[in-house]
């Protein structure tokens, strides 16, 4: 699927949560998404590949898996007890699959 930055945070909008952006790092092959709920409660989102293709546009790039994560535990996915936070997870996640993103936990276990 293909991760715009811009259209990916048009998708994400929401009045119940602030979405701020991230240089990508690390594994990460996409800029990434810090969307914060008003208890200070946050989802990180990234995209990826497990390829070793040259990255020429973070913003832009075809990705095969997005990773969503309150950043609590290393093992990503969702951890946190807060409802403002449960409830933002969900909504972004149908959201993605519906645009036919594959919404995973964590990217460890793929590479």
């Amino acid at each position: 699927m293909r991760w715009n930055t811009d259209k990916i945070i048009e998708l994400l909008e929401d009045e119940r949560w602030r979405i701020t952006t991230i240089s990508p790092g690390g594994d990460f092959d996409t800029t990434g998404l810090v969307l914060i709920v008003k208890s200070g409660g946050r989802l990180y989102i990234h995209g990826f590949i497990t390829g070793d293709e040259p990255i020429r546009d973070y913003n832009d790039i075809d990705v095969e898996m997005v990773e969503i994560s309150d950043g609590l535990y290393s093992d990503g996915g969702l951890n946190s007890n807060i409802p403002e936070v449960i409830e933002m997870y969900y909504e972004v996640c149908k959201r993605l699959k519906v645009k036919g993103f594959n919404v995973v936990n964590s990217m460890k276990g793929y590479f």
